[in-house]
């Protein structure tokens, strides 16, 4: 399992795109998305 994080959809995309989908070791891809936040902070720089 991974966490990703990205600054929007469409980079999220791209980087599933580019770097996770053309791994021949990866035979499926599910996302789960989160909806609402419980904090507002972040240990991320976006």
């Amino acid at each position: 399992m991974l966490k990703i994080v990205t600054t929007d959809m469409i980079a999220y995309n791209d980087f599933l795109r580019e770097n996770i989908a053309p791994n021949p070791l990866v035979g499926k891809i599910q996302s789960f998305m989160v909806l609402s936040q419980s904090k507002r902070e972040t240990a991320y720089l976006l």
